[in-house]
């Protein structure tokens, strides 16, 4: 399950792979602010839903899996389409009207995905790059290049840096501009995330 927390403040927070030893504990309706954005898994589309921080007032939103607001709360990423995990394809639903479009095809693996800073971009991993598109879906080209197990990146809400996996070394990070490509040598290849992958799966500010 793909968990994104947006606080009464208006930040974003990713939940991914992350147990808390409060989860043994009773939380009481109305105890916790904000709304959490989450999916569960289906064949091939599962759902994206949206509940209050205290579990309660469940309302589905959209066929489709792994959301991720935008920083601004007000866009939706996602994907769908293909049973396959990394095949699905990607796409943007506008929250304020309900409407969404087919981002980017998922045909050559598209691990997972994250929003720039200013919520008007979009980074991804395509087959044997890191990719950077508009939310428009204008625009697109290369962004992080080099290996085609780079996968996953995960944006800094701090300053822009970003974390992807490796599935053959570790984590590496980059600059919010996609240069400096550097490996993070205290991580290796056994760290795994879901479906056998090695996951850099959000920052913690």
């Amino acid at each position: 399950m793909w968990l994104s927390l947006r606080t009464i403040t208006g930040k974003v927070f990713l939940l991914c792979l992350f147990h808390f030893t409060a989860l043994s504990q009773t939380i009481l309706p109305g105890t916790v602010p904000g709304t959490i954005v989450y999916s569960r898994a289906g064949s091939p589309n599962g759902n994206v839903y949206f509940a209050s921080g205290d579990g309660t007032r469940e309302v589905a939103i959209t066929e489709g899996e792994q959301p991720r607001l935008s920083p601004d709360g007000r866009f939706l990423l996602f994907h769908r389409d293909r049973a396959p995990y990394s095949q699905a394809n990607m796409y943007v639903r506008d929250l304020s009207n309900s409407t969404q479009w087919e981002l980017a095809d998922g045909g050559s693996y598209i691990v997972g995905y994250d929003w720039n800073l200013a919520g008007d971009r979009v980074i991804f991993d395509y087959s044997c790059d890191i990719e950077i598109i508009d939310r428009s879906g204008a625009n697109r080209g290369g962004f992080v290049s080099g290996d085609c197990y780079d996968d996953a990146p995960s944006l800094s809400r701090a300053d822009g840096t970003v974390c992807f996996h490796n599935i053959h070394s570790g984590l590496w990070l980059s600059n919010a501009n996609g240069s400096n490509k550097r490996f993070i040598p205290s991580t290796r290849p056994t760290m795994f995330g879901p479906f056998g992958r090695l996951m850099a799966s959000g920052w913690r500010s």
